[in-house]
């Protein structure tokens, strides 16, 4: 079952929770390369058959679920940064400068669905 979790942070650290987020992309990107997957894949290209169909199937299946969960994180993030962009855009002045010292800026309490 999927559930959506969400909590609250600064407007100028949504690029550094993005940051993970993409990380942990990368991560499952790696673990992807799976032993099973690539086992399945010699078997193929040596015999041209695969001698337990049932195992080819489970093993595919599981890379697909894996993939489900990759496209799925990688939604949310792209759903992050949409709504910053957008909110960027439509309000500059909540654009963080570096030369800014943090103390100098006024929290601000927003509230956007989406």
């Amino acid at each position: 079952m999927d559930v959506k979790i969400s909590y609250t942070t600064f407007l100028e650290d949504i690029p550094r929770e993005a940051a993970v987020l993409v990380n942990d992309i990368r991560a499952r990107l790696r673990d992807m390369e799976d032993a099973d997957l690539l086992d399945l894949a010699d078997s193929l290209e040596r015999s041209g058959k695969v001698n337990d169909c049932n195992e080819g199937i489970v093993v595919l299946d599981s890379a697909r679920k894996k993939i489900a969960k990759i496209d799925a994180r990688m939604e949310d993030c792209m759903n992050i940064l949409y709504q910053y962009c957008n909110l960027a855009m439509k309000t500059p002045e909540l654009a963080i400068s570096e030369d800014v010292e943090e103390t100098d800026v006024e929290e601000t309490d927003i509230d956007e669905e989406g």
